[in-house]
């Protein structure tokens, strides 16, 4: 494939967010939550949590202490945050009157993420059909205007990806995607997805031929799943609780454990009823749901023709993807399926999704090469 499609997708990605900043620099889209999204105001996902914990970190003295945070602890009181979000607010001085430099920093970030899955794809095989339409994807697109922990985890993950699925590793590949999984841990809790699909990957990898080393790596990486683990304990049971009545085309999560078809008998109807939760968490996993607040059409139109692509591809790879592809996406979107699901969780392994859309439509020539 000439290398002059590769650069003319990477042009037209690069040429919309930076359209879409200065668009949005005079003219503020509304969120899907009904905010004001811009790269003037100080807005995004979940930011007034993301700044309390930057006072708690950086400021002196300190509102709570680690152990505020610590699973089975009286003092437990809230989430714990990973603190790479709250020390780019605070790097970036993002505050109101002086936005622009974090901004700017997503801006270029989510151009080089871009440019990097970009990359990718062309070595798979993916036609330039597919490139120039992973180019138009919305999600990486929206989320370089949105401030919150969802471009930075795509950044870090997309650096992860492509170093840990290398043909082989020297160094620098395995330095890249160990660094890369610590700073995920660092970001958010379903970070913990990923360590745990190392964890059974390389168990699968080096069960035939284990030494000392090997061992010492394998008890490392447990380890780190028990600290972290502990330490997100209370995100995750009170994100589990918060969101078991949150509503799924309008049925809430416990309507449907109790059951939604009283006409078959009991172990039929509860069997049926979490099939429906399932698959209605999926289609929200893709952006196939009710909008949450008066949106433009446009927006609404992106996110569900997203979504209607991304589908067959979460769908093929489950069909006839690589096992270790499937691994990784199972683990990583098994957490998300247990809370409140959102396209903007799935932002992450869009990429990969993407490609395995393409396979499906025809979209990747024959000749693949792993990158």
């Amino acid at each position: 494939m000439s290398r002059a499609w590769l650069w003319a997708a990477g042009a037209i990605a690069i040429g919309l967010r930076l359209a879409l900043f200065i668009a949005t620099s005079y003219h503020p889209i509304v969120a899907d939550s009904g905010t004001l999204v811009s790269p003037k105001i100080v807005s995004g996902t979940d930011l007034l949590f993301y700044q309390e914990r930057q006072r708690d970190i950086f400021s002196a003295p300190a509102k709570k202490s680690l152990a505020d945070y610590l699973p089975f602890s009286c003092a437990s009181q809230g989430m714990l945050a990973g603190p790479l979000l709250p020390a780019l607010l605070q790097l970036f001085r993002y505050e109101n009157g002086n936005s622009w430099p974090l901004a700017l920093f997503f801006l270029f970030a989510g151009s080089g993420m871009t440019l990097a899955w970009l990359r990718w794809l062309q070595r798979a095989g993916v036609s330039p059909v597919g490139l120039t339409l992973f180019a138009f994807l919305p999600g990486p697109i929206y989320y370089t205007l949105c401030v919150g922990t969802e471009l930075p985890f795509c950044l870090l993950f997309t650096v992860f990806f492509i170093s840990y699925f290398k043909k082989s590793w020297d160094l620098a590949a395995v330095a890249a995607w160990s660094v890369m999984l610590l700073l995920l841990l660092l970001t958010r809790p379903n970070a913990l997805a990923i360590l745990l699909f190392v964890i059974l990957d390389s168990t699968r990898r080096y069960y035939s031929n284990l030494s000392l080393k090997r061992m010492s790596v394998l008890g490392g990486l447990l380890a780190a799943a028990l600290l972290f683990g502990g330490l997100f304990f209370s995100y995750f049971a009170i994100v589990y609780k918060a969101t078991a009545t949150k509503a799924f085309f309008g049925v809430p999560d416990n309507q449907y454990l109790e059951g939604l078809y009283p006409m078959f008998p009991i172990w039929l109807d509860r069997f049926l009823s979490v099939i429906s939760l399932i698959g209605a968490k999926i289609l929200y996993l893709f952006g196939l749901r009710p909008s949450y607040s008066h949106v433009s059409m446009p927006y609404v139109l992106f996110r569900v023709a997203s979504g209607l692509f991304l589908l067959p591809g979460f769908i093929y790879l489950f069909a006839k993807g690589e096992a270790r592809h499937k691994a990784l996406v199972f683990l990583f979107v098994l957490p998300i399926l247990m809370v409140g699901s959102q396209e903007r969780y799935s932002l992450p392994i869009q990429p990969l999704l993407f490609f395995y859309a393409a396979k499906a439509f025809g979209l990747v020539g024959p000749k693949e090469v792993e990158a």
